[in-house]
């Protein structure tokens, strides 16, 4: 779902402090550029990676999708990108991972309960028509 620069600033504003310093941090982007430099991303593929984990720590992306998005943005395979979200979950979202958790499972819809299961209900009995000839048992010519 695409976000405006004015709900991507009020979701910004609304995090706790540790992940807004994550999202600008100085080391996290070296890091993101190391792990780049490990799979061999493209150098003009590296804002796509930086903005999909930026879109993880800004709470508009699961981290569970994450695979899914960089095999489609940075057009690699399911192997390496399990791979690079393996090294981005333990060198980046480790110090963060229980708050973006909390904040992902408070965010997420809730199931709506199935109503209790009931008996199924007796077949109604038949309304008596005096009309209705039954022609089972009239006799046989």
């Amino acid at each position: 779902m695409p976000y405006s620069r004015e709900q991507l600033q009020n979701i910004y504003l609304s995090l706790p402090q540790n992940l807004r310093e994550a999202i600008f941090s100085m080391e996290n982007a070296e890091k993101i550029q190391q792990i780049a430099q490990r799979y061999q991303i493209p150098i003009q593929n590296l804002p796509k990676l930086a903005g999909a984990t930026g879109r993880v720590l800004l709470t508009v992306l699961a981290v569970e999708k994450l695979i899914s998005s960089l095999e489609i943005e940075l057009d690699i395979d399911r192997n390496t990108a399990q791979k690079i979200v393996q090294d981005i979950k333990q060198e980046i979202f480790s110090p963060v991972m229980p708050i973006l958790t909390k904040i992902q499972q408070e965010s997420s819809p809730k199931p709506i309960p199935s109503p209790p299961s009931s008996p199924p209900s007796p077949t109604p009995p038949r309304p008596k028509n005096e009309n209705i000839v039954d022609l089972k048992s009239l006799p046989m010519p």
